[in-house]
Parts: structure tokens; sequence; C-alpha cells
């Protein structure tokens, strides 16, 4: 009957965990199987029969080494079953399966401290006996009463600190659709991670047996009632300090995307500033040139026999004022300028790279700021004029070019910038963009980078690809 009443303890104990365990995921992560009733059911299910079965199959009592296998069992496990019925990345599936095993870790030391002073009780009751003032039976009852009521006031102890503990940690973490990377789930997993090891060790080394009777190192050493519950408490502080210090470093990077971006739309409106300018100094010389030449027009016109000379010398006039001059007619005041300016900037600096926007099209009804597509072009033409300049260097067998079209698909605007280069790319490990080759090491990248944030801003993305010696970007905007 006592086995039995245990048996029912424990699996209402592995019912209730499973239940939070579920609860914890569902706040992080989406389940796979949507439209399934009890879709949040399943890793309870999972969770309960294995340990069930483990326990039941696998009793490893006071053995050290055989307890901390069994515990990385139930961790694999959990694992397996958090891959199987949630949509998530792998990164965010450890965060949360060590995190939830070192909050398990905590809690259960918490409730061992608690029940040391408790388990007096049982001495008392000898006294009583050995004084006569009960019988065998009484004690044996009284025994088996607050033997179960101990467990009872443990467990329940337990799935409660477990519960807030695990709700605070929710309520720190704000940005749960963040994605973790390497870095980040590395930063965020090695506390959780620590908690779990030294709860492993604690197990194998303050419960033992000896000559067969159940020995614990807190009669041994007392000063264990402070310092177990003190490193534990430790560990969950840098555990909740280490989300809050990861949530803060996430506003932080998203207050740095944003400077960025507002210092690349201040340099976009700063660069159109100067296009207007130099369009309009072009205007004003093009104004004092135009005198001179109606003047000599005039005088040819007067003479039918220079008829000739006449139509040579307007032609001249208008092939030099288109050369001097390339007009763009996108739909985007903003973006012809921009287009202008780099231009001129790709003529200076590699006269034959050939320059095609024909297939660049506004659409009027495109709700992204022409300020945030100018920063995605001036940046990705910067490139590519500074990988047409290169080209010139190395090879001279090839024309550079550069090519600018857009296009759009449902709700989404498409950007694609392609041009020529000369076939070598610089890709670091674990790098989103190929490193360019400026002078300044503090510019790599960030071409490239400012374009994303800005993608990312509409919704979108960055893809890039290279075919033979032409690198072609497409970035991809969300037109709501």
């Amino acid at each position: 009957m006592n086995d039995f009443f245990q048996e029912i303890i424990y699996f209402v104990l592995c019912l209730l965990m499973g239940i939070l365990l579920s609860w914890f995921l569902h706040q992080f992560i989406r389940e796979r199987f949507q439209t399934h009733r009890l879709k949040r059911m399943y890793i309870v299910l999972v969770f309960v029969v294995a340990r069930e079965v483990i326990s039941n199959l696998w009793h490893v009592e006071y053995d050290p080494v055989m307890t901390s296998l069994r515990q990385v069992v139930f961790f694999a496990i959990t694992y397996i079953s958090v891959w199987f019925f949630y949509q998530s990345d792998r990164n965010m599936r450890i965060f949360l399966c060590l995190t939830y095993t070192a909050i398990n870790e905590i809690s259960l030391f918490f409730i061992l401290e608690l029940s040391q002073p408790i388990s007096h009780i049982y001495e008392f009751y000898l006294y009583l006996f050995e004084q006569g003032k009960i019988d065998v039976d009484q004690f044996y009852r009284l025994s088996n009463v607050t033997q179960y009521g101990i467990q009872l006031v443990e467990n329940g102890l337990h799935i409660w600190i477990c519960w807030k503990i695990l709700s605070l940690i929710v309520k720190k973490y704000r940005r749960k659709e963040y994605p973790l990377g390497k870095t980040e789930a590395l930063f965020l997993c090695l506390p959780s991670f620590a908690c779990w090891m030294v709860g492993l060790l604690l197990r194998a080394i303050v419960f033992s047996l000896n000559d067969g009777i159940p020995e614990s190192l807190y009669e041994k050493v007392p000063i264990l009632f402070l310092f177990v519950p003190a490193i534990f408490l430790l560990l969950l502080f840098i555990i909740l300090e280490t989300i809050l210090f990861f949530q803060e470093m996430i506003q932080l990077n998203e207050n740095k995307s944003m400077c960025m971006v507002l210092r690349q739309q201040v340099k976009g409106l700063q660069e159109y500033a100067k296009e207007t300018e130099r369009r309009n100094e072009e205007v004003r010389r093009w104004r004092h040139d135009m005198k001179n030449i109606l003047s000599v027009a005039a005088r040819l016109s007067g003479d039918s026999g220079n008829t000739e000379v006449l139509s040579a010398y307007l032609s001249e006039a208008v092939r030099e004022m288109e050369m001097t001059e390339k007009s763009f007619a996108t739909g985007n005041a903003i973006v012809d300028a921009l287009l202008s300016m780099k231009y001129h900037e790709l003529k200076n600096r590699c006269p034959d790279a050939a320059f095609e926007t024909e297939g660049l099209l506004v659409p009027e009804d495109i709700r992204i700021q022409g300020y945030d597509i100018g920063i995605i072009l001036g940046n990705a033409l910067d490139n590519a004029i500074s990988a047409c300049e290169k080209m010139t260097t190395v090879t001279t067998q090839e024309q550079p070019f550069i090519r600018v079209f857009a296009f759009s698909k449902g709700k989404m605007f498409f950007l694609v910038i392609e041009n020529s280069f000369c076939g070598k790319l610089k890709l670091l490990p674990g790098k989103e963009f190929p490193e360019t080759e400026k002078e300044d090491a503090g510019e790599h990248g960030m071409g490239l980078m400012n374009i994303s944030r800005t993608a990312d801003k509409y919704r979108g993305g960055v893809s890039w690809e290279v075919k033979n010696t032409s690198f072609i970007l497409t970035v991809m905007l969300q037109n709501v």
C-alpha cells in the first residue's frame, strides 16, 4: 500500500512537471501540430511515460555515476521530444531544455534543504515510543502519515518553486522572437549548464550509502545547510541577470541599427543636396554656354551655304550635352538623384563601365520610403563601383558593368543589383556577407549590413549569389 501511494505521488509529480514544461515551451515556441486539439499535451505524455518507465526499470539510488547518467538520459529525451513536437531552431531548443533542467535542480535542492530539519520529527516519535506514550502501531501509523504528508508538501513546493522561477524567466525574457545565434545561445546556456552540473555534483557527494544505510553529508557537515542554497541562489541570480543583460544587448543593437539607418538617411539627404547643387551648376553652365551656341547657330543659319556646318555644330553640342548629363526616370526623385550621382562617380572612377538602369521603376503606390530605397541602392552601388574599379586594374578583357532593376511580386518589392567583379570573394566563417577590401577595416561589410537592417525594417531580407564574374544582390521588401 505504501509503495502504491508513493507511485501515485510520483506519477502526479511527473504529470505536473510535464504540464509545467509544456507551458514553459509554449511561451517561447509554437507547437508543430497546430491542427491537433491536444497538441500541447503530446510533450506531457512523452515526459510522463519516459519518467515512469526509466524510474521503474532503472533503480540507481545512491549510485552517483548511474544517477548522473539517468539525468543525462532524461535531458536527451526531453530535448528530442521538444525537437519533434515544437517548431524552433536548435539554439532555442537547447536553451529552453537546459533552463528547465537547471530550474528543476534548483527547486529540488531547495526542497531537500527544507526536508532535512523536518526529518527529525521521526526522532520525536521514537522518543515517545521509548517513553511508552505510544505503542508500536501508533508509532508506525504516525510515521506513515508523516511520510506521506512530507512527500505531498515537498512535491507541491517543488512544483510551486519551479513555476515561480520559470514564470520569472518568461517575464524577464521579453524578446522571445529574437533569433539566437551561436554566440548568443552559448552566452545564455552557460549559466543553466553550470547549474545543472553543480546539481549532478551535489547528488553524487551529498547522499550516499554506508553499510547499506542511507547517509547524508548534511549530518557530517552542517554548514552545507547554508552553502548549498547560497550556491543555487547565486546560480539562479546569474541565470536571471544573464537573460536581462541579453535583453539589454538586443535593445542596444536595435538602437545602434536605428542610428545607422538614420545616419544613412542623413547621408542620403546630403548626397541628394549635393546632386541637386551639381545639377544647378550644370544648368547655370549650360545657360552661359547656350548664349554662345545660339549666337554661332544664328550666324551660321544666316548663310544658306553653311547648312551642313550648322547641322554638324548642333549635333556636336547635343552629343556633348548627352555625355555630360544622363537623365533617370524611375518614378522617385530621390532615387533619380542618387542614380545620377552614382553614375557620375562611376564614370570618374571607371570611364568604360556600363550603367544600366532601364529596368528600375518605382511603383506609384509603393509604401517604402524613398530614403530607405536610397540607403539600399546607395550602399549596393558603392560596393558595385568599387568592384568595377578593381576589375579594371586586374583585367581588361571584359567591360565592367552595373545593372539595376526592380520588380513586384504580390506584396513584395524586389531590388536587384548586378555587377561585374574580379571573381574573388573573401567569406569569413560565420559571416552572412562577403568581406570587402576597403582600407578602413571598420567599414568591412557595413554596406551590406546597412542594406540588411533596412530590409528588416520592412520585414524583408537580403540574398546574394555569384555567377562566373557577376555578383548579384537581391533585396526583398514588403510593400505594406
